[in-house]
């Protein structure tokens, strides 16, 4: 399997997206049980942005897996949301 080429920019757009999105993500998360059971909206919107930043910085080095998972956390997350505040209401 041969290596996909990424241009310098590319690449150093990627990295830019990575680590603020991961630095961002990671914040969020680390206080993800009161962020769903107390609808912490901010962090939520935060976890959401930093994941997706992360997603497109994979999308933008050409790493189709890790983009698509790091997508489908994005996913997975709003409908984690979304499920926490069926029970609350």
């Amino acid at each position: 399997m041969t290596a996909v080429s990424v241009s310098p920019g590319r690449q150093q757009a990627g990295n830019v997206a990575l680590v603020v999105g991961y630095a961002v993500a990671i914040w969020a998360l680390s206080r993800a049980v009161p962020m769903f059971g107390q609808r912490r909206t901010g962090r939520f919107l935060a976890a959401e942005a930093g994941t997706a930043a992360v997603a497109t910085g994979w999308a933008l080095r050409r790493q189709a897996v890790p983009a698509a998972l790091n997508g489908g956390f994005v996913a997975a997350f709003a409908a984690a949301w979304w499920i926490a505040g069926r029970r609350h209401s």
